[in-house]
């Protein structure tokens, strides 16, 4: 924060006496003369501060290597297991209720999902895992199910 305020001030400390020598300049051909001289030196003096060290700043791009790329990835992975994770925990407080008024074995289940354009993730299939003694109450908690998830569940028996 300093830098900065040392550097406004010298900004400030230009502009304003080549404001007082542009006054003090005589007219004709060195009052042109005065103003090219006046604008270098507030131009030297914004850009002066970069270059203290004696070297140009290094303003060079480089490519992203491959390392990168790998964080990336694992970084993109990351995301997407914590999103299942998620997505399956949330299912898992809806699904089990329902499914504990007809048995106590917890609930299995997958789903898929399918990421829209926009960015909203949308679940486009739930496959429920049901022990063979639920096939008679079948209907009335896939009824529940679409009821409370907005979408059909398909059933598959262990």
């Amino acid at each position: 924060m300093d830098q900065f305020r040392e550097w406004a001030l010298s900004v400030c400390f230009a502009a304003v006496s080549g404001g007082i020598f542009h006054l003090l300049a005589p007219e004709g051909k060195m009052k042109s003369v005065m103003k090219l001289t006046v604008s270098l030196f507030l131009l030297s003096s914004m850009i002066l501060p970069f270059f203290r060290n004696g070297s140009l700043p290094d303003f060079s791009f480089t490519p992203p290597s491959n390392e990168t790329a790998l964080s990336q990835s694992v970084l993109s992975e990351t995301i997407r297991l914590q999103q299942s994770e998620a997505i399956h925990r949330e299912l898992s407080l809806i699904i089990a209720p329902i499914l504990n008024k007809y048995t106590k074995k917890t609930p299995e289940f997958s789903f898929s999902t399918d990421k829209q354009a926009d960015g909203s993730i949308s679940i486009t299939e739930i496959i429920l895992i049901l022990p063979p003694e639920l096939s008679l109450s079948q209907e009335r908690i896939l009824s529940e199910l679409e009821d409370r998830l907005g979408l059909r569940p398909i059933v598959e028996y262990t």
